[in-house]
């Protein structure tokens, strides 16, 4: 029973996203400066600049 737990955990185990959360932006060609994060749904608004 060890023996088959201890394969279940470390051999057959793995792990997937159950949800991944995301958004879309329509952006004039005036707006730059525009950043998102690449690990996650978080924009930097800060830095915005429009021509």
């Amino acid at each position: 029973m060890i023996a088959a737990e201890k394969q279940l955990i470390q051999k057959d185990a793995f792990a997937a996203p159950l949800y991944q959360a995301g958004f879309s932006y329509l952006l004039k060609s005036k707006v730059t400066s525009f950043r998102l994060s690449p690990y996650g749904t978080v924009a930097y608004y800060w830095d915005i600049k429009i021509k």
